[in-house]
């Protein structure tokens, strides 16, 4: 099990969790838990402030849908935004 913590949840239905922690397991959410309530045998996962939420995929983006290094000069890589977590911290459920 996984815990994301310390960041914005959303929901999907315009809800928003803040000092709570969001539960994965075997690779589907499994809950949404105060960041106090996280289970012990949890692997925690600092979102460092970011945002998690359900899916999300930018289809109209300008960072350049390329593997690094790959692209027009002052491009970035989608890749590379989401590692460096630049703006936020996407976590889609593709990747959990």
């Amino acid at each position: 099990m996984k815990a994301f913590y310390n960041g914005t949840i959303f929901n999907g239905d315009g809800e928003k969790y803040e000092g709570q922690a969001l539960l994965i397991e075997d690779g589907k959410v499994k809950q949404i838990v105060k960041e106090g309530d996280i289970p012990s045998q949890a692997e925690k996962v600092d979102v460092r402030g970011g945002y998690i939420t359900p899916g999300f995929i930018d289809v109209h983006t300008h960072l350049g849908v390329s593997e690094e290094g790959i692209g027009q000069a002052g491009q970035i890589s989608t890749k590379r935004a989401t590692r460096s977590r630049q703006k936020s911290a996407l976590l889609m459920a593709s990747i959990l």
